[in-house]
């Protein structure tokens, strides 16, 4: 909690064995098979399953709300394990599930995120309290594409122009030297990034303003 509430962010470390994360890997191709590559027609498909990738010859294949069609899936949203941590650091007795969304990047044509705060995603809802959980499905590092994040940033409020100012950014190289902008009361509350590695069946948490 220390580590959340300081940076935004913070890894719980691993939540999900190996047998739990392989079954979700197969339930995830099948999808995949089916939205992309036409060969699982028999499945119903969530509402939001698209392309959505920024980086030319790249590829992000999205899944939104796959619990509502996906067993596997939906036993992950009603985890208690991840409830648990999740109420624990939101200071709350109650959660409630905004969505899930699953972002499937193909070995070695994955498209880069941009920079971005999920809360500009959330709006409808106020005040901006709410966190995500990361689960990650294989292992992500540097090499490979990790996510970056600025610590402390979720204390600076909407930073809408200083993230579309930087939304070219796509390499390791540029996560690495993104220009500082300028949180509220100045400059010096500016932290570089930092690379945020998991390893299969961790779970990352972030704040909906980091």
């Amino acid at each position: 909690m220390e580590h959340y509430e300081r940076d935004g962010f913070v890894n719980a470390g691993t939540i999900f064995g190996p047998s739990e994360v392989d079954a979700l890997r197969d339930e995830l191709e099948r999808y995949v098979d089916a939205a992309f590559r036409d060969t699982d027609s028999h499945l119903t498909l969530p509402k939001g399953a698209r392309e959505i990738t920024v980086v030319p010859g790249k590829s992000v294949k999205q899944f939104v709300n796959l619990w509502e069609v996906s067993p596997t899936f939906r036993r992950v949203v009603e985890d208690s394990r991840i409830a648990e941590r999740a109420a624990e650091l939101a200071r709350s007795h109650t959660l409630q599930v905004w969505s899930d969304q699953v972002q499937y990047k193909a070995e070695h044509s994955g498209g880069a995120m941009t920079w971005h705060q999920d809360y500009l995603y959330w709006t409808p809802i106020s005040p901006p309290i709410m966190l995500t959980a990361w689960i990650a499905l294989d292992d992500a590092d540097e090499n490979n594409g990790c996510m970056w994040m600025v610590p402390g940033s979720h204390r600076w409020g909407g930073a809408l122009d200083a993230l579309i100012e930087r939304q070219k950014i796509t390499d390791v190289a540029g996560f690495r030297e993104t220009p500082a902008w300028a949180p509220p009361g100045g400059s010096s509350g500016w932290v570089a990034p930092r690379p945020c590695p998991v390893r299969a069946g961790e779970v990352h948490f972030h704040h909906c303003m980091t």
